[in-house]
Protein backbone atom coordinates (compact mmCIF):
# COMPACT_ATOMS: atom_id res chain seq x y z
CA UNK A 1 0.00 0.00 0.00
CA UNK A 2 1.64 2.99 -1.18
CA UNK A 3 -0.96 5.63 1.49
CA UNK A 4 1.82 7.32 3.07
CA UNK A 5 4.73 7.41 0.31
CA UNK A 6 5.18 10.98 -1.05
CA UNK A 7 5.38 10.24 -4.96
CA UNK A 8 6.20 14.24 -5.52
CA UNK A 9 8.44 16.73 -3.85
CA UNK A 10 5.03 18.78 -2.62
CA UNK A 11 3.84 15.62 -1.24
CA UNK A 12 7.39 15.16 0.83
CA UNK A 13 7.34 18.17 1.91
CA UNK A 14 4.29 18.54 3.35
CA UNK A 15 4.74 15.25 5.09
CA UNK A 16 7.95 17.15 6.52
CA UNK A 17 5.92 20.59 7.48
CA UNK A 18 3.37 18.40 8.99
CA UNK A 19 6.36 16.79 11.30
CA UNK A 20 7.86 19.67 12.24
CA UNK A 21 5.18 21.05 13.60
CA UNK A 22 3.58 18.36 15.37
CA UNK A 23 7.14 17.40 17.06
CA UNK A 24 7.58 21.10 18.04
CA UNK A 25 4.34 21.05 19.97
CA UNK A 26 4.70 17.42 21.44
CA UNK A 27 8.35 18.79 22.29
CA UNK A 28 7.37 21.98 23.91
CA UNK A 29 5.15 20.71 26.20
CA UNK A 30 7.18 18.19 27.18
CA UNK A 31 9.80 20.60 28.15
CA UNK A 32 7.12 22.67 30.03
CA UNK A 33 6.43 19.66 31.99
CA UNK A 34 9.59 18.40 32.21
CA UNK A 35 10.11 22.08 33.19
CA UNK A 36 7.74 22.40 35.86
CA UNK A 37 8.33 18.69 37.52
CA UNK A 38 12.10 19.86 38.02
CA UNK A 39 11.34 23.25 39.47
CA UNK A 40 11.98 22.00 43.21
CA UNK A 41 14.64 20.53 42.57
CA UNK A 42 15.98 23.27 40.45
CA UNK A 43 15.33 26.39 42.01
CA UNK A 44 17.09 27.92 44.90
CA UNK A 45 14.83 28.42 48.18
CA UNK A 46 11.93 25.66 47.46
CA UNK A 47 11.83 23.02 49.84
CA UNK A 48 12.66 19.63 48.44
CA UNK A 49 10.05 16.83 49.22
CA UNK A 50 11.04 13.43 48.66
CA UNK A 51 8.03 12.76 46.22
CA UNK A 52 9.90 15.68 44.27
CA UNK A 53 12.15 13.22 43.25
CA UNK A 54 10.31 10.83 42.28
CA UNK A 55 8.29 13.60 40.26
CA UNK A 56 11.75 14.46 38.51
CA UNK A 57 13.00 11.35 37.39
CA UNK A 58 9.96 10.56 35.62
CA UNK A 59 9.97 11.35 31.75
CA UNK A 60 7.11 12.44 29.98
CA UNK A 61 8.55 11.41 26.79
CA UNK A 62 10.01 8.27 28.37
CA UNK A 63 8.20 6.26 25.82
CA UNK A 64 7.28 8.59 22.89
CA UNK A 65 9.31 7.48 20.68
CA UNK A 66 8.27 3.69 21.23
CA UNK A 67 4.82 5.25 20.70
CA UNK A 68 5.84 6.63 17.50
CA UNK A 69 6.84 3.22 16.33
CA UNK A 70 3.68 1.59 17.75
CA UNK A 71 1.17 4.05 15.94
CA UNK A 72 3.12 4.04 12.43
CA UNK A 73 4.40 7.55 12.45
CA UNK A 74 8.22 6.54 12.74
CA UNK A 75 7.52 4.54 9.89
CA UNK A 76 5.96 6.81 7.33
CA UNK A 77 9.04 9.41 8.39
CA UNK A 78 11.70 6.55 7.50
CA UNK A 79 9.56 5.60 4.15
CA UNK A 80 10.52 9.40 3.02
CA UNK A 81 13.01 10.46 4.27
CA UNK A 82 16.14 8.71 4.38
CA UNK A 83 18.78 8.27 7.19
CA UNK A 84 21.88 9.57 6.70
CA UNK A 85 25.45 8.58 7.98
CA UNK A 86 27.95 11.47 9.66
CA UNK A 87 29.84 10.88 6.55
CA UNK A 88 26.95 12.12 4.03
CA UNK A 89 25.79 14.64 6.06
CA UNK A 90 29.49 16.21 6.45
CA UNK A 91 30.06 15.44 3.07
CA UNK A 92 26.92 17.00 1.30
CA UNK A 93 25.83 18.82 4.42
CA UNK A 94 27.11 22.03 3.51
CA UNK A 95 24.83 22.28 0.53
CA UNK A 96 21.73 21.46 1.45
CA UNK A 97 19.55 24.06 2.02
CA UNK A 98 17.19 24.27 5.75
CA UNK A 99 14.82 22.11 4.04
CA UNK A 100 16.90 19.25 3.51
CA UNK A 101 18.80 19.35 6.81
CA UNK A 102 15.17 19.06 8.79
CA UNK A 103 14.70 15.96 6.72
CA UNK A 104 17.99 14.77 7.56
CA UNK A 105 17.48 15.39 11.38
CA UNK A 106 13.88 13.46 10.76
CA UNK A 107 15.16 10.46 9.73
CA UNK A 108 18.11 10.95 12.49
CA UNK A 109 15.52 10.98 14.80
CA UNK A 110 13.62 8.13 14.39
CA UNK A 111 17.05 6.40 12.99
CA UNK A 112 17.38 3.90 15.82
CA UNK A 113 14.84 2.38 18.23
CA UNK A 114 15.24 2.89 22.10
CA UNK A 115 13.28 0.77 23.89
CA UNK A 116 11.30 2.73 26.39
CA UNK A 117 13.07 0.97 29.33
CA UNK A 118 16.03 2.21 28.17
CA UNK A 119 15.15 5.87 27.53
CA UNK A 120 13.35 5.82 31.52
CA UNK A 121 16.85 4.30 32.73
CA UNK A 122 18.26 7.23 30.95
CA UNK A 123 16.02 9.35 32.75
CA UNK A 124 16.54 8.02 35.97
CA UNK A 125 20.02 8.83 35.51
CA UNK A 126 20.03 12.07 34.51
CA UNK A 127 17.85 12.52 37.63
CA UNK A 128 20.34 10.88 39.68
CA UNK A 129 23.36 12.82 38.34
CA UNK A 130 21.34 16.34 38.49
CA UNK A 131 20.21 15.81 41.78
CA UNK A 132 22.64 18.90 43.55
CA UNK A 133 20.79 21.96 44.48
CA UNK A 134 22.09 25.54 42.57
CA UNK A 135 22.65 27.94 45.17
CA UNK A 136 20.82 30.59 42.64
CA UNK A 137 17.98 30.02 40.73
CA UNK A 138 18.46 27.73 37.38
CA UNK A 139 17.50 28.35 33.73
CA UNK A 140 16.48 25.58 31.97
CA UNK A 141 17.59 25.66 28.30
CA UNK A 142 15.59 23.60 25.52
CA UNK A 143 17.53 20.66 24.26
Amino acid sequence: MTTHYAGTEEARREILHRFDTNLEIIYGYVTEISRGLNRSLDMAGLNILPVDEIFAAWSPDGHLSEDFFRNKLAFVALLNFPVTTLEERLRYGPEWTAEQWAAARLAQFFGERIPADITRSIADAASRAAGTRPDTPFIHTIW
